[in-house]
């Protein structure tokens, strides 16, 4: 294109000159993305935005957005990302390609670049806004707005006198602390020029219309608006803190970063935290609830964020063992919280802590708190009656709390008159507590006397409550006792009266203390000595001879044992009816004794019978042979029992006998009803 051009308040936008390429090493060139002149061009108010040219292999490539050869006159132009590109080429001039004079005021350059590729398709990219060729003209680009307050000339500008002042940016942020909710705003100010030294105000607004935004590295306000556009030279934009935290805050210029950096903070807000309620009297294993408020500086409930609760420091956890949060809902908190059973009866410090979060800082409470034991009660409900010794007694108990409901914890022990009942391992005797209740079966001792006790239950003290106990009185009855005489047969007056008896309690177990004393025909029996006979009973049987004196007249008496004198046992006596009679006299006859050898049979016969003759059918006779008593292999005395008044035995002479006479003497062992009586006679041992 040739010609003189003049354009006015125009916009081009996404513009191209591209090389037609046939042969991949055919060297093209392409100019002008937007405008390729040869004549002089003069422009005002004109928008050149993404217009872009692009060279074929070793080919070039000039002026991305405006290529001429002519004279070029610019005034409030805005040049934003244009670019020219060549692979192995020549690539030049971003934004502008001059091959002559050059006049440029009052306008844009934000992110004009070149890019060239080479060889292994690696690209090299430099902020080359303007190439001007021929260094013979004048190329003047003074009071331009370059995308930063600091160019750097030699990226920029090629052949180009460098300028003698440009705009300059002001951006000021009228506070760089803040609270959350709290305003800031940011004025940026485009209303001057610098030297690159000093800087001096510049009013012709030229910039009008560039959207302003920024680029936080932490998103941590909102901005109002979000892309601002400049007006007369300058724009405000309003950032309010929505967490705490700290950012850098990076001006953009339609949309491409500067180099205007400015830092934020914005602080949590304030809080207080006030816990207002906790349970009075908390015991070991009861419910705490905790209650508390958390409000901003100016007393106003918070409606978000968390807390956390610590007692005595160690923060509560759940199940997983981690830390419990509860949420605020409306500026309180309520959480109950379970008091283990293993805590101790004492003052324990109780924190309330708001966590800190993108709005709000931490706050805390402490407060002290007891955790004390609750009271209980003790009532003996129940002994089993008519206790004995050696018996079960079977004591019931109800331990309940201050509101009369029944524990379900702890262990309770047993005093008998201030002694606590043992096991065998001499250890206390711990009784579990069952659904507010006790029962436990005591086996007295034999040693205890009749009499009236004490028994106390007693609660005993744990984490969660007091001890507490009852004593009431209970009374051990002696033990029913019973006596079984044994039969006494008839016995002549001035011989042994043999007494016999069992005494039992009313279990038939064998009674092991006490005496028993004794009545005929209801008199008392002494002693020589006047005192009453008294016999002891060992394992539940007593004996005792007495001897009936002889002027007893032959009759039938009565005998009473009476047991007495125990302390565990009642008294009791049994009477039973015995007979003294006239001893009856007897005679013994050996019968005829044939001779005998050694090792045979000595047959030895008798009869024994009364005076008048009547056979015996009682008792037993003994065998010696000159005087001596004959005994069997076990040295036990050889007996032969009288049946029908007869009696026969065999007896086997040994064969250390001499051939000689011998004495046998066969003796009736007397009865109580009958006398001794014994014969002797002599027989003959040979040795054939």
């Amino acid at each position: 294109m040739g010609g003189t051009i003049n354009i006015y308040n125009a916009t081009f936008n996404k513009n191209s000159a591209l090389a037609i390429i046939t042969d991949g090493w055919e060297d093209s060139s392409s100019f002008g993305g937007a405008i390729y002149n040869t004549g002089n061009i003069t422009l005002t108010n004109i928008d050149f935005t993404e217009n872009k040219v692009s060279g074929g292999h070793d080919g070039l490539a000039y002026g991305g957005a405006i290529y001429t050869n002519k004279s070029l006159n610019l005034t409030g132009i805005k040049f934003v990302n244009n670019s020219v590109s060549s692979s192995e080429g020549f690539p030049n001039g971003g934004a502008i390609y001059s091959e002559n004079s050059l006049n440029i005021t009052n306008s844009i350059f934000i992110n004009n670049y070149v890019v060239k590729y080479d060889w292994r398709n690696y690209a090299v990219i430099t902020n080359n806004s303007i190439y001007c060729s021929n260094n013979s003209y004048y190329y003047y680009a003074e009071n331009n707005w370059w995308g930063t307050n600091t160019p750097d000339w030699n990226q920029t500008l090629y052949n180009v006198n460098i300028p003698n002042s440009w705009i300059y940016l002001k951006v000021t942020l009228s506070k760089d602390n803040i609270n959350v909710a709290e305003n800031t705003q940011i004025k940026t100010d485009f209303n001057w020029l610098t030297n690159g030294k000093n800087v001096t105000a510049y009013s012709n607004n030229i910039l009008d219309g560039l959207n302003i935004s920024y680029a936080l590295t932490k998103n941590i306000v909102k901005t109002t608006p979000i892309i601002n556009t400049i007006q007369n030279g300058t724009s405000t934009t309003i950032f309010t803190g929505t967490k705490n935290g700290i950012t850098n805050i990076t001006l953009k210029t339609d949309n491409i970063p500067t180099n205007e950096i400015m830092f934020l903070t914005v602080n949590a807000l304030p809080t207080s935290t006030k816990i207002t309620y906790i349970t009075p009297n908390i015991t070991p294993g009861s419910n705490m609830t905790i209650q508390a408020s958390i409000t901003d500086k100016d007393n106003k409930p918070i409606t978000i964020g968390e807390v956390v609760i610590k007692i005595n420091g160690k923060t509560l956890k759940d199940e997983y063992g981690q830390s419990i949060k509860i949420p605020v809902v409306n500026g309180t908190i309520n959480y109950n919280h379970h008091i283990p059973y293993n805590y101790s009866t004492k003052q324990y410090n109780l924190t309330v802590k708001y966590l800190r979060n993108d709005k709000y800082t931490l706050s805390e409470q402490t407060i002290n708190f007891t955790i004390t034991k609750e009271p209980t009660s003790t009532k003996i409900t129940y002994i089993t009656p008519n206790t004995t010794h050696g018996s079960n007694m079977t004591i019931q108990a109800s331990i309940t709390d201050k509101n009369k409901q029944p524990i379900t914890i702890g262990e309770a022990i047993i005093k008998i008159n201030g002694k606590t009942l043992e096991n065998e391992y001499r250890q206390s005797i711990k009784i579990p507590v069952n659904n507010g209740a006790i029962t436990y079966t005591y086996l007295i001792p034999d040693n205890y006397s009749a009499k009236t006790y004490n028994i106390t239950v007693k609660y005993i003290k744990n984490n969660k409550y007091t001890p507490s106990e009852q004593t009431i009185n209970f009374t051990i009855t002696k033990t029913q006792t019973k006596i079984q005489n044994e039969e006494i047969c008839p016995i002549p007056p001035g011989t042994n009266l043999p007494i016999k008896a069992n005494i039992t309690d009313k279990n038939n177990n064998p009674i092991t203390t006490g005496y028993v004393i004794f009545k005929i025909n209801g008199k008392t029996l002494n002693d020589i000595n006047g005192n009453n006979i008294k016999v002891n009973v060992t394992n539940g049987k007593i004996e005792y001879n007495y001897t009936i004196p002889k002027d007893y007249s032959t009759k039938q008496y009565n005998l009473t044992v009476k047991y007495m004198n125990s302390t565990q046992y009642q008294e009791s006596q049994e009477t039973i009816n015995f007979t003294i009679q006239e001893i009856i006299p007897t005679i013994t006859k050996i019968e005829l004794i044939e001779p005998v050898t050694l090792e045979s049979d000595l047959n030895i016969k008798a009869n024994i019978t009364d005076k008048n003759n009547n056979p015996i059918d009682t008792g037993y006779v003994i065998f010696k042979i000159d005087n001596n008593i004959l005994k069997d292999t076990n040295n036990n005395t050889i007996t032969a029992n009288v049946t029908n008044g007869k009696i026969e035995y065999n007896y086997t002479i040994p064969d250390n006998y001499s051939a000689t006479s011998y004495y046998l003497t066969v003796k009736y062992i007397g009865t109580n009803h009958y006398l001794e009586s014994q014969d002797k006679t002599t027989f003959l041992v040979s040795k054939y």
